[in-house]
């Protein structure tokens, strides 16, 4: 399977929001468009897209969702920073489909990466915001064995449009 990992756009930093209530900022709108072009670009869509629960994951799936015509998306609340890998990971492994776009927030999905492709959490990177990942995942699903094929930060992104 082809997991595409894509964190939130930048959003509204205000003290009128709670945490998991603050929208996409302008910035982030666009960052999460750019995205979506780079997957028309490509010729890539996802078959299905899980998205935290959090407004700025939600509005970024929905985003996604509407400018590629992905039909399928669903919540998950392991996708929330602080959740259970193993949990995640059978959720993902729970849904067969050839693509899928996980959305979601840091340090989730760095840590996410490093399991599937390191078995732990040692090896380190950082999805900055509307950066984009593609994992080549086996199935079924093991830690440690899956390939991280690219890393796109949203200035490559936003090069190719």
């Amino acid at each position: 399977m082809d997991l595409y990992i894509l964190r939130h756009g930048d959003a509204v930093e205000s003290s009128f929001y709670q945490d998991r209530d603050r929208p996409l900022s302008d910035l982030g709108r666009r960052q999460i468009q750019a995205v979506a072009h780079f997957f028309q670009t490509a010729r890539m869509k996802p078959d299905l897209i899980l998205s935290s629960p959090l407004v700025r994951a939600q509005q970024s799936c929905d985003l996604i969702r509407e400018d590629l015509g992905v039909k399928d998306s669903m919540t998950t609340n392991f996708l929330v920073p602080g959740s259970n890998f193993r949990d995640l990971m059978k959720e993902i492994s729970s849904h067969s489909v050839a693509t899928m776009l996980l959305v979601g927030h840091e340090p989730q999905l760095s840590g996410l990466i490093s399991v599937m492709t390191g078995g732990d959490e040692q090896f380190r990177l950082e999805m900055k915001k509307a950066s984009l990942a593609c994992l080549s995942v086996p199935q079924p699903l093991k830690k440690g064995h899956a390939v991280l094929n690219w890393l796109l930060s949203q200035s490559v992104l936003t090069l190719i449009r």
